[in-house]
Protein backbone atom coordinates (compact mmCIF):
# COMPACT_ATOMS: atom_id res chain seq x y z
CA UNK A 1 0.00 0.00 0.00
CA UNK A 2 2.94 2.37 0.57
CA UNK A 3 3.53 2.57 -3.18
CA UNK A 4 -0.06 3.39 -4.11
CA UNK A 5 0.50 7.04 -4.93
CA UNK A 6 3.21 9.62 -4.53
CA UNK A 7 0.67 11.94 -2.90
CA UNK A 8 0.59 9.56 0.10
CA UNK A 9 4.36 9.63 0.57
CA UNK A 10 5.42 10.27 4.16
CA UNK A 11 8.90 10.64 5.72
CA UNK A 12 10.81 7.39 5.42
CA UNK A 13 8.97 6.26 2.30
CA UNK A 14 10.39 6.39 -1.20
CA UNK A 15 9.36 5.63 -4.75
CA UNK A 16 11.73 4.29 -7.40
CA UNK A 17 11.17 5.18 -11.05
CA UNK A 18 12.63 3.85 -14.26
CA UNK A 19 12.58 6.50 -16.98
CA UNK A 20 13.62 6.87 -20.60
CA UNK A 21 15.13 10.25 -21.46
CA UNK A 22 15.11 11.95 -24.85
CA UNK A 23 18.20 13.32 -26.55
CA UNK A 24 19.47 16.55 -25.02
CA UNK A 25 18.51 19.82 -26.66
CA UNK A 26 21.08 22.61 -26.30
CA UNK A 27 20.47 26.35 -26.50
CA UNK A 28 22.51 28.40 -29.01
CA UNK A 29 24.74 29.60 -26.13
CA UNK A 30 26.16 26.07 -25.84
CA UNK A 31 28.19 26.58 -29.03
CA UNK A 32 31.19 28.85 -29.71
CA UNK A 33 29.65 29.83 -33.05
CA UNK A 34 26.32 29.13 -34.73
CA UNK A 35 25.96 25.36 -35.06
CA UNK A 36 26.09 24.01 -38.59
CA UNK A 37 24.12 21.19 -40.19
CA UNK A 38 26.46 18.63 -38.60
CA UNK A 39 24.63 19.50 -35.34
CA UNK A 40 21.31 21.06 -36.39
CA UNK A 41 20.38 18.23 -38.76
CA UNK A 42 21.15 15.45 -36.25
CA UNK A 43 18.24 13.46 -34.85
CA UNK A 44 17.69 10.33 -32.82
CA UNK A 45 14.79 8.37 -31.38
CA UNK A 46 17.16 6.50 -29.05
CA UNK A 47 16.44 7.02 -25.35
CA UNK A 48 18.70 6.83 -22.33
CA UNK A 49 17.45 4.69 -19.45
CA UNK A 50 17.84 5.97 -15.90
CA UNK A 51 16.64 5.04 -12.46
CA UNK A 52 15.94 7.53 -9.71
CA UNK A 53 14.22 7.61 -6.34
CA UNK A 54 12.01 10.24 -4.72
CA UNK A 55 11.63 10.29 -0.96
CA UNK A 56 10.05 12.53 1.66
CA UNK A 57 12.11 14.26 4.35
CA UNK A 58 8.97 15.78 5.88
CA UNK A 59 5.53 16.79 4.62
CA UNK A 60 6.94 19.68 2.56
CA UNK A 61 10.49 18.64 1.58
CA UNK A 62 11.27 15.92 -0.92
CA UNK A 63 14.54 14.66 -2.38
CA UNK A 64 15.36 13.18 -5.75
CA UNK A 65 18.35 10.83 -6.00
CA UNK A 66 19.42 11.33 -9.60
CA UNK A 67 22.63 10.06 -11.21
CA UNK A 68 25.45 11.00 -8.82
CA UNK A 69 23.68 13.68 -6.78
CA UNK A 70 20.49 14.52 -4.90
CA UNK A 71 18.21 17.51 -5.41
CA UNK A 72 15.89 19.05 -2.81
CA UNK A 73 12.38 19.88 -3.90
CA UNK A 74 8.75 20.56 -3.21
CA UNK A 75 5.42 19.08 -4.22
CA UNK A 76 2.22 20.74 -5.36
CA UNK A 77 -0.51 18.17 -5.98
CA UNK A 78 0.96 15.69 -8.45
CA UNK A 79 3.72 18.10 -9.56
CA UNK A 80 7.25 18.02 -8.13
CA UNK A 81 10.05 20.55 -8.62
CA UNK A 82 13.64 19.76 -7.61
CA UNK A 83 16.49 22.27 -7.85
CA UNK A 84 20.19 22.43 -7.03
CA UNK A 85 22.95 24.94 -7.71
CA UNK A 86 26.73 24.76 -7.75
CA UNK A 87 29.18 27.63 -8.19
CA UNK A 88 32.81 27.09 -9.23
CA UNK A 89 35.18 30.05 -8.98
CA UNK A 90 38.70 29.67 -10.37
CA UNK A 91 41.63 31.89 -11.21
CA UNK A 92 42.78 31.77 -14.83
CA UNK A 93 45.91 33.85 -15.23
CA UNK A 94 44.94 37.38 -14.18
CA UNK A 95 41.19 36.69 -14.47
CA UNK A 96 38.47 35.21 -12.28
CA UNK A 97 36.17 32.66 -13.94
CA UNK A 98 32.82 31.96 -12.28
CA UNK A 99 30.69 29.04 -13.52
CA UNK A 100 27.21 28.67 -12.04
CA UNK A 101 25.29 25.46 -12.77
CA UNK A 102 21.60 25.22 -11.89
CA UNK A 103 19.89 21.85 -12.27
CA UNK A 104 16.09 21.82 -12.24
CA UNK A 105 13.92 18.75 -12.64
CA UNK A 106 10.14 19.06 -12.88
CA UNK A 107 8.01 15.93 -12.77
CA UNK A 108 4.37 15.02 -12.79
CA UNK A 109 3.39 11.76 -11.14
CA UNK A 110 -0.02 10.35 -11.99
CA UNK A 111 -0.67 6.88 -10.59
CA UNK A 112 2.33 4.77 -11.60
CA UNK A 113 3.37 7.06 -14.48
CA UNK A 114 5.94 9.84 -14.34
CA UNK A 115 6.91 12.44 -16.93
CA UNK A 116 8.89 15.63 -16.85
CA UNK A 117 11.85 17.71 -17.89
CA UNK A 118 15.39 18.06 -16.60
CA UNK A 119 17.20 21.35 -17.30
CA UNK A 120 20.85 22.23 -16.76
CA UNK A 121 21.55 25.98 -16.96
CA UNK A 122 25.29 26.78 -17.00
CA UNK A 123 26.33 30.44 -16.90
CA UNK A 124 29.99 31.43 -17.18
CA UNK A 125 31.37 34.88 -16.49
CA UNK A 126 34.93 36.11 -16.49
CA UNK A 127 36.27 39.32 -14.96
CA UNK A 128 39.54 41.01 -14.33
CA UNK A 129 42.01 40.57 -17.11
CA UNK A 130 43.30 39.50 -20.48
CA UNK A 131 42.83 35.77 -19.79
CA UNK A 132 39.04 35.99 -20.22
CA UNK A 133 37.47 34.25 -23.22
CA UNK A 134 35.58 36.25 -25.80
CA UNK A 135 32.73 36.73 -25.01
CA UNK A 136 33.43 36.99 -21.27
CA UNK A 137 29.91 35.77 -20.41
CA UNK A 138 28.04 32.78 -21.81
CA UNK A 139 24.96 30.71 -21.03
CA UNK A 140 24.25 27.14 -22.09
CA UNK A 141 20.89 25.54 -21.33
CA UNK A 142 20.50 21.80 -21.86
CA UNK A 143 16.98 20.31 -21.72
CA UNK A 144 16.00 16.64 -21.57
CA UNK A 145 12.43 15.27 -21.45
CA UNK A 146 11.69 11.95 -19.77
CA UNK A 147 8.81 9.54 -19.20
CA UNK A 148 8.57 6.34 -17.26
CA UNK A 149 6.92 4.33 -14.54
CA UNK A 150 7.18 3.48 -10.88
CA UNK A 151 9.07 0.27 -10.14
CA UNK A 152 7.06 -1.95 -7.80
CA UNK A 153 8.39 -4.06 -4.93
CA UNK A 154 11.89 -2.61 -4.89
CA UNK A 155 14.15 -1.93 -1.92
CA UNK A 156 17.10 0.47 -1.89
CA UNK A 157 20.35 -0.68 -0.32
CA UNK A 158 22.92 1.74 1.02
CA UNK A 159 26.11 0.77 2.80
CA UNK A 160 26.84 2.59 6.03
Amino acid sequence: MALMGASCMTPGQYHVFRVASSSAENSPGCYQSAPGPDITDDSSTLRTGQTFAIYAADSETFFLDFDTFSLAGTKDGSDYTFTGESVDVSLVGDSTLRVTSITTLTAEIKGNKISGTSTLDVTSSCTGGMSCPNPATSQCITTVDFAGAKVKDVDLEHTI
